[in-house]
């Protein structure tokens, strides 16, 4: 905007994580205009502009900006430069459930639940909002387009066709986007449902309560829901969580050589990125021997 004057944003301070898919030919261009713009301006640029591949792993590119350098930046904008930055050592237990704004409530009847208006629904990040806006529907075919699959290399191709007839609310056009939340296998469920001691628990209800908080907060998927529901639909039981959610998992790991050695492991980007190039499950991850990792 031309209209504008070369310093009217002078006293700003900015950094900018552009998010987008190398696929495409504009790739985050977006983020690339603001941070330009914002400069031409005559807002500071406190630390250099990241970007995020969605065509790789965009949660890491992240992380990796993040740790890069973002906050010591952040302190030295808001003149804390000699103050040096938050150490990330190994939390407590405490602190790390401190932080915690939500805890599940069960109960028998659904009618015995807790409800708390301040619990909204909406999702609480980028992947839970999918939950409130999905559709069950039966898939009517199957099948494997590769000539020589390999499911347990992850080399398979499947062309799957949905029933959405009964579905007024679901449409779909060429060139939509489909997300996909498939379901964990009932062995997965019933292995987390031991560890996790409600085995005779999953016919009863589940709903979210604030806790440690007296702000609204969102719920990561939709409640009052059954116990097996939620485990079998709304919690990814299979993956290897994302090297920033598997760092929340290491305070609360009891035996200490495995709490340090998950800690050790989290920290080094490169490891962890070959424990999820190899499909390394959530299951394997919590089986593992992991003081054996340890140097």
């Amino acid at each position: 905007d031309e209209s504008r004057e070369p310093d009217c944003l002078k006293s700003m301070n900015f950094a900018v994580m552009g998010l987008g898919n190398r696929q495409y030919v504009n790739f985050n261009s977006v983020g690339k205009a603001i941070d330009k713009q914002l400069e031409l301006l005559g807002a500071t640029r406190v630390y250099e502009r990241g970007e995020g591949d969605d065509d790789q792993n965009i949660e890491e590119d992240f992380e990796q900006w993040k740790e890069n350098g973002l906050w010591p930046a952040l302190l030295k904008a808001l003149g804390k430069g000699d103050r040096q930055g938050k150490e990330e050592g190994l939390e407590t237990a405490e602190v790390a459930l401190s932080r915690l704004t939500l805890q599940v409530k069960m109960a028998e009847n659904i009618k015995e639940l807790p409800v708390d208006p301040l619990v909204q629904v909406g999702g609480a990040d980028i992947i839970g909002k999918w939950y409130f806006q999905a559709a069950q529907a039966p898939v009517v075919l199957c099948e494997e387009l590769r000539q020589k699959p390999n499911l347990e290399a992850g080399k398979t191709t499947k062309h799957l066709e949905f029933d959405i007839k009964q579905m007024p609310g679901v449409s779909w056009r060429t060139a939509d986007n489909l997300e996909v939340l498939p379901q964990n296998p009932e062995d997965v469920v019933e292995w987390f449902a031991e560890r996790l001691k409600v085995h005779d628990q999953l016919e009863h209800y589940m709903t979210f309560a604030r806790q440690n908080t007296t702000k609204p907060v969102k719920k990561p998927f939709p409640a009052p829901c059954k116990v097996q529901t939620a485990l079998s639909i709304y919690c990814d039981l299979c993956a290897l969580p994302q090297r920033s959610i598997a760092k929340r998992f290491a305070p609360l790991v009891q035996d200490e050589a495995d709490r340090e050695a998950l800690f050790a492991l989290v920290q080094d980007r490169e490891a962890y990125q070959v424990l999820m190039d190899g499909r390394l499950t959530l299951k394997d991850l919590l089986c593992a021997d992991l003081s054996e990792t340890k140097e």
